[in-house]
């Protein structure tokens, strides 16, 4: 049987160390690697062309892995396609590229420690468990934002929170006020997602009782305002993330109905 020619669709993004390791198991029905900022899933050039619109959709899968990522790496990140190369079997290639405009705002260093009991054995490694986490957090991401307007709209708040840091407790409320939506409420958004009160209530205070300039409510102050500090972005923000996660969480037993 002869060989077939094959497709390779890519894309390009920032950070390039957003995934530390190269991933290729992200999308599972796709041949793909994902390293060093760039995405190559490769496939059947006649499979390629028998499925209209196959590049928006692994596009649109690649948003989810991405948004989902950023709730371990808390880094802005961008995402753009970088064309494709069709390979044909006596050694041809035909490439195609695509331009986007891209901005990239910051990146971030994070310090690994390993945890070793007597015997030399490892009990605890936060790369590696950051790395598993990551992965998880991604693949929920990408398997419910097109099924779960919710899922979409408090990834996007987040996502928003990172490339907006002048107003990064807003976003992160429309997290709180997406998820009490959904819920009919706070109580029942709190009992259902395992969050505590306190935790509410702090991302509450952060965003629109403190005279902060991140916040919801600086125009109604009265007295000066002044930056939020960077302990308390962090806290609201890893309480942000809880309620997203748990969220992610949630729909693995409470699955969204499919239109």
């Amino acid at each position: 049987m002869p060989e077939n020619a094959k497709v390779q669709l890519k894309w390009v993004y920032t950070p390039t160390d957003f995934f530390e390791e190269k991933e290729t198991t992200l999308l599972p029905d796709y041949e793909h690697t994902i390293e060093n900022g760039e995405v190559t899933v490769s496939m059947d050039l006649n499979e390629y062309q028998s499925l209209p619109g196959t590049q928006e959709q692994l596009h649109n899968l690649l948003i989810g892995i991405f948004r989902g990522a950023a709730l371990v790496s808390q880094k802005p990140f961008t995402l753009k396609a970088g064309g494709q190369e069709t390979i044909y079997p006596d050694g041809r290639r035909d490439v195609s590229l695509q331009i986007d405009s891209a901005v990239i705002k910051m990146t971030a260093g994070t310090i690994d420690i390993i945890v070793k009991d007597q015997n030399g054995q490892v009990i605890a490694d936060s790369k590696q468990e950051r790395l598993n986490k990551r992965r998880r957090l991604s693949i929920l991401s990408a398997k419910y934002r097109d099924n779960d307007p919710v899922v979409e709209s408090i990834l996007s708040s987040f996502e928003k929170s990172l490339n907006n840091p002048e107003t990064a407790l807003v976003h992160l409320y429309e997290i709180r006020d997406a998820l009490a939506k959904k819920f009919s409420g706070e109580a029942i958004a709190k009992r259902e997602l395992g969050i505590s009160s306190s935790k509410w209530s702090r991302l509450g205070r952060l965003a629109n009782d403190e005279p902060l300039n991140q916040g919801r409510h600086n125009g109604v102050h009265i007295g000066a305002l002044r930056d939020a500090t960077n302990s308390e972005l962090e806290e609201a923000r890893n309480i942000a993330i809880e309620m997203v996660v748990a969220y992610l969480e949630y729909l693995k037993t409470h699955p969204p109905r499919l239109p």
